[in-house]
């Protein structure tokens, strides 16, 4: 698991993520972007017994982490051909 935490960073660095909190995205991760339409439906998704955890900007920032992540494994997966049979 810290491998694959560590390949996150990594590639996130490399890549480049990008916060751009003025416009409908609010994070760019190697050139795919997360719009504020995205991570609003993905916190909406939250079961209502976590919404506590993410209501302030510091969870709030906490879950655009865990987008970001989920984003970078799945263009890794993507890359490395997990994606098909």
């Amino acid at each position: 698991m810290m491998a694959w935490r560590m390949t996150a960073a990594a590639v996130v660095m490399a890549g480049g993520l990008v916060p751009a909190w003025a416009g409908d995205e609010v994070a760019t991760v190697n050139g795919q972007p997360i719009t504020k339409a995205a991570f609003d439906a993905a916190l909406e998704a939250v079961p209502p017994q976590m919404h506590e955890r993410f209501a302030s900007p510091e969870g709030r920032e906490l879950f655009l982490d865990n987008l970001v992540t989920q984003e970078v494994l799945l263009q890794e997966s993507r890359r490395i051909g997990m994606d098909k049979d």
